[in-house]
């Protein structure tokens, strides 16, 4: 039995190990720069369950709760503005709403919300 130190089956491996390396490098640098976040990002798909589920306080408080955790975000107050306007048709809450997000929302992230009442609202 010889002992070889280029078997195949570790040439094979080494090869994709260091691939491998170099695909994630060049992927991070050139294709996804900004894939970086200071923070977690914030999860939406609990609230659009309730929402199938039928249960739209709860989307809602679950996304009222994201909404104090991220501010800066408009998303929140846009999914709560629509599940006022769809689920509960209560267009007192909307504009409620739209006001509290136009408070603390501000750059692009307040044309978004500006956009998503206008269009809720025709």
């Amino acid at each position: 039995m010889r002992f070889t130190f280029f078997r195949p089956s570790l040439f094979f491996f080494f090869i994709s190990w260091i691939a491998g390396g170099i695909g994630r490098l060049v992927g991070d640098w050139f294709y996804f720069p900004g894939r970086r976040y200071d923070r977690p990002q914030p999860a939406y798909g609990p609230a659009q369950a309730m929402r199938t589920q039928n249960q739209p306080l709860e989307a809602m408080e679950y996304l009222r709760n994201l909404a104090k955790h991220y501010p800066d975000l408009a998303q929140p107050y846009i999914e709560m503005m629509d599940i006022a306007d769809r689920d509960l048709h209560d267009r007192q809450i909307l504009d409620a709403i739209y006001r509290q997000g136009g408070k603390t929302v501000r750059g692009k992230e307040k044309q978004a919300l500006d956009q998503a009442y206008r269009d809720m609202t025709r």
